[in-house]
């Protein structure tokens, strides 16, 4: 393994870390789609945990600035960031996603509550979309990746009640998407719904509940 393929297999891992429930739904996507996906939800973590982990909010904004410049250099073929390594290499609308990131400066996003936070976002998550149907081959549901960027962040600083909002915003059965968001926003789902129903720790859900719910968005 070269340095390029063991950094982005940290990064990589660093998601696959957090969601280990990935590892059954990832059995229903094609192989070669496999790696496109797990990139493209660590990237979307990246976005998250620049904008709102640390108490300090100076270091997550050029964090944001930097990936701004990155997905600009993404359009135009190179790339710095090792999630580029496969990122790039597909043909979408880098240039878009790099336009709807300031949408993410504002710190005090998450404080104003799932509604305001979801509207807040929402160029970033069309952005997302398109980038998504370039990628996968089919349109997406913004929301999907609106409650996934907000999820985590959310259940972490927020009470029962917020975390609601984002659950009754995630799409129920978003059959025109793509199989790889459908089986994301049935993860995200489970994890929800055990969050507001328990509040605690943000977690996967009891893994008896995982098959069926994993079961349905692959066949949909």
């Amino acid at each position: 393994m070269n340095n390029g393929d063991a950094a982005f297999a940290e990064f990589v891992g660093k998601w696959r870390t957090r969601w280990p429930e990935w590892g059954i739904a990832e059995v229903f996507i094609t192989p070669q789609h496999r790696a496109i996906a797990v990139a493209w939800f660590a990237l979307l973590d990246e976005f998250a945990d620049a904008a709102w982990s640390g108490r300090d909010a100076a270091p997550g904004m050029a964090k944001l600035a930097w990936w701004q410049q990155e997905l600009l250099g993404w359009d135009k073929g190179g790339y710095r960031h090792p999630l580029g390594q496969v990122l790039q290499a597909q043909d979408a609308p880098w240039s878009t996603l790099a336009t709807a990131m300031p949408v993410l400066g504002g710190r005090d996003l998450l404080g104003a509550g799932g509604a305001a936070a979801l509207s807040a976002i929402e160029p970033l998550a069309r952005a997302a979309a398109q980038i998504e149907c370039a990628m996968f081959g089919r349109s997406s549901d913004p929301a999907i990746s609106a409650v996934a960027l907000l999820a985590a962040p959310m259940a972490a600083r927020s009470g029962q009640a917020q975390v609601q909002i984002l659950l009754q915003a995630l799409p129920r059965r978003p059959i025109a998407a793509p199989r790889e968001l459908r089986l994301r926003a049935a993860l995200l789902r489970q994890r929800l719904q055990a969050q507001a129903a328990h509040g605690g720790e943000w977690q996967p859900a009891a893994r008896w509940r995982l098959p069926w719910a994993i079961w349905r968005a692959a066949r949909n």
